[in-house]
């Protein structure tokens, strides 16, 4: 299972968020790769989040 938790704002102002599991690690994204990958951090600080951008009807 993943949690979702408010982390504070992103570059434009938004409210972001980190999608953690206990059991997995966080959701991460991996610039130079362009992926989205989950794995444990250890003592590193988690520099991953995500903002939601409601873009109305498609």
């Amino acid at each position: 299972m993943f949690a979702i938790s408010r982390e504070g704002r992103d570059d434009k102002g938004r409210t972001s968020y980190s999608i953690i599991s206990d059991e997995y690690g966080p959701v991460q994204w991996s610039p130079t790769k362009r992926e989205i990958f989950v794995e444990f951090l250890g003592d590193a600080p988690l520099d991953t989040t995500f903002s939601m951008v409601d873009r109305g009807a498609v």
